[in-house]
């Protein structure tokens, strides 16, 4: 091999090398550091993120459009940028162009590393969005048992409800979502929680025949003869467990054999509840 021929070679690796850093600095004379910090982080280009922080872009900077680059690397779960963005001071608290906190987005997209890099970095567990949705909401909506135990640790409210009165115990009950009425119950969510003064989370239980979950509910307290079992039982026909309603005297095992029917009667208000619950998850699989 000549010189020459050598030469045209290395030239033309370090052309390649070189490239990225040369197209970053290139289009420092037309789009500002912080637009640029946008493009970064919406193709996921990590060095020149870092090479962007690094040149003074603003890493809370918002475009017209009410976008910056927290949020955009939180929807798309880069750890990587979004480790990067936090270090160089972007706002764990802040909101994206919806006007949802971060760690909402991150709790509701299931990454639970992602929300741990939020939650350490000081982003609020009981943050609320415009509507009034909680972030743990968007976690149990999700059913990721890591993310909701993640905000838990960091003192989520497990009693929280949503902007339209729904407690979150009840979205993970009617989804069937045992591990989750675990750590829910278990962080201190009241048992008896109603969803409206008709019904409650337990009814919910058991009329979808979750009887693990169920059976949790009745062992953390829950009342076998609240609002919306007689309603179920009633619908079942059941002479055994009519009778027991008569006598207001159902007990936990009735309640379990009536768990096991599956009647699926409360449909109304179920295709309500269902609707709340896409709501809880900001806007995802809606």
């Amino acid at each position: 091999m000549t010189a020459r021929v050598r030469f045209v070679l290395i030239a033309g690796v370090a052309l390649v090398l070189a490239a990225p850093v040369l197209a970053f600095f290139l289009a420092r004379l037309v789009l500002s550091h912080d637009a640029l910090l946008l493009d970064h982080v919406t193709e996921r280009r990590t060095t020149l993120v870092e090479l962007s922080l690094w040149a003074g872009a603003d890493p809370n900077y918002r475009d017209d459009d009410g976008r910056s680059a927290l949020p955009l690397a939180v929807e798309l779960a880069d750890s990587e940028i979004v480790q990067l963005l936090l270090d160089a001071g972007a706002d764990a608290n802040g909101r994206d162009a919806e006007g949802a906190p971060v760690l909402a987005r991150a709790s509701a997209g299931g990454n639970a590393w992602v929300v741990g890099l939020l939650l350490d970095a000081g982003a609020d567990a009981n943050g609320r969005d415009a509507e009034g949705a909680s972030v743990i909401a968007a976690a149990v909506g999700r059913g990721d048992p890591r993310v909701v135990g993640r905000l838990l640790d960091a003192g989520a409210d497990p009693n929280s409800r949503d902007a339209g009165g729904i407690p979150v115990l009840a979205t993970a009950a009617i989804a069937g979502r045992a591990e989750v009425v675990k750590l829910l119950l278990d962080a201190g969510s009241d048992p008896n929680s109603l969803v409206h003064e008709n019904l409650s989370v337990l009814a919910i239980a058991v009329d979808r025949g979750h009887t693990e979950v169920a059976r949790m509910l009745l062992d953390a307290g829950a009342d076998p003869n609240g609002p919306g079992i007689a309603e179920l039982v009633q619908q079942s026909g059941n002479a055994d467990l009519l009778a027991l309603l008569e006598a207001g005297a159902l007990t936990a095992e009735a309640l379990l054999t009536l768990a096991e029917l599956g009647l699926y009667a409360l449909d109304n208000i179920d295709k309500f509840i269902e609707g709340m619950i896409c709501i809880f998850t900001l806007g995802f699989g809606c």
